[in-house]
C-alpha cells in the first residue's frame, strides 16, 4: 500500500509532498510498458518498438538485436 502525504495549495490544488511505496512488492509486469505474460524459465525482456513496450521472450529473432559479448 502506498503512503502518500499531500497539502492543499493556496489555489486549492493538492500538492504531493511525499510518496512512498514498498518496492519489495512491485513486480516487473506491474510496470505500464512491460508485458510479462511470456515469462518462462530462461526468458529475457526485449523492447518491441512496434508495440512500444518490453516483452518477455525466449527467442531473439529481431534483426535489430545485436549481442556484443565483449573482447577476450
Amino acid at each position: 500500500m502506498a503512503n502518500i502525504k499531500a497539502k492543499v495549495t493556496p489555489q486549492n490544488k493538492l500538492l504531493v509532498t511525499n510518496y512512498q511505496i514498498n518496492a519489495s512488492t512491485i513486480k516487473l509486469g506491474d510496470l505500464f510498458d512491460v508485458d510479462g505474460t511470456g515469462q518462462t524459465d530462461g526468458a529475457v525482456i526485449l523492447y518491441n518498438g512496434t508495440d512500444n513496450k518490453w516483452e518477455a521472450t525466449t527467442q531473439m529473432d529481431n534483426i535489430n538485436t545485436v549481442i556484443n559479448g565483449g573482447n577476450f
